[in-house]
């Protein structure tokens, strides 16, 4: 059985130290939970049709199908290193590539603002950590609509700014993200500008 989202009383960890914590020699990226085009037209007209009382029986088992492989309930990889039934892998990245740099610096930006989203989170993106030998050694399963993130055994802390990162991270990389021209910085970015230059301030004073 696959792993289900931890729950609420899993152990907290700021993406800061996950990262620094984590030793590995390349990484792939995956898209999971997501209909295709097509399976997400068929899955709209289930639904509706189900919600107005016009669906048979036999396309009631194709919804309840659908609803069980694309439940938003479920992690990346199990514990016996099974992957999600729905999974691609998007890309590869080794050790040396820029962008193991670039996801390390969105990981490591410090938390200044961590919103609590009141939604369950759907996680369709995640990142594979492997070793030299090729042995999983972390699995991260990033929900970019709620603002979660999760190992299965520890939930991470991060400012609301590295979501928006990981969606662009996740775009270039070739992920299908929901609301791709959607971004918290538009809409909180100067009041967090106004922070950082007000703490600033402070600082510079109190070190006169």
């Amino acid at each position: 059985m696959l792993n289900l989202i931890p729950p609420d009383y899993t152990p907290w960890i700021l993406s800061e130290d996950y990262i620094k914590e984590l030793n590995f020699d390349y990484m792939e990226t995956y898209s999971f939970n997501r209909l295709n085009p097509l399976l997400k037209v068929e899955y709209n007209e289930l639904f509706e049709r189900r919600r107005l009382d016009r669906l048979p029986a036999t396309e009631m088992a194709r919804l309840e199908e659908l609803d069980r492989l694309y439940n938003g309930f479920e992690l990346l990889v199990d514990d016996r290193g099974t992957f999600h039934r729905s999974c691609e892998k998007i890309a590869t990245f080794q050790m040396d590539d820029p962008e193991v740099m670039r996801l390390k610096r969105i990981m490591q930006m410090e938390v200044i603002e961590c919103l609590d989203f009141l939604c369950a989170p759907y996680y369709r993106d995640g990142i594979i950590f492997y070793d030299s030998t090729g042995k999983i050694v972390s699995v991260l399963n990033v929900c970019l609509s709620c603002k979660h993130m999760t190992t299965g055994v520890q939930r991470l802390r991060a400012d609301f700014e590295v979501y928006d990162l990981l969606k662009r991270f996740f775009l270039d990389s070739g992920h299908c993200v929901e609301e791709p021209h959607s971004f918290l910085m538009d809409q909180f970015g100067d009041k967090k500008a106004k922070f950082l230059a007000e703490r600033d301030v402070q600082r510079n004073n109190r070190e006169r």
